[in-house]
């Protein structure tokens, strides 16, 4: 399940276990930003098999300016063309390249 999907009840019983301002998690493909319980959430996403629909690569921005803190998300076309070419050339099976191209999870 993708970690920026689940209820806001969830961040806010690990903001309350945090001792963390800013939490930066990863490895759910999906960029997210949430500010919940005093701590900031920040997934900047993925470059390559995003979970979200859109393909191009995902990358965040945090701007720290004394306490007030700022994240922008932005997306950027990267080459998916030549990235499947070289997933079949390494015979993995073709639904990853399905994902690459589409955005989506499909496993």
């Amino acid at each position: 399940m993708s970690f920026s999907r689940h209820p806001d009840s969830r961040f806010l019983e690990l903001a309350e276990k945090s001792n963390c301002r800013i939490v930066v998690t990863g490895h759910s493909h999906t960029p997210y930003y949430k500010f919940l319980g005093g701590v900031h959430f920040i997934n900047p996403g993925s470059v390559g098999r995003m979970f979200d629909g859109n393909p191009w690569a995902s990358f965040a921005v945090m701007t720290l300016t004394g306490h007030d803190i700022k994240v922008t998300h932005h997306r950027i076309p990267y080459d998916i063309i030549e990235t499947t070419v070289a997933l079949a050339k390494l015979k993995l099976p073709e639904i990853y390249s399905h994902m690459f191209l589409s955005g989506l999870k499909f496993n």
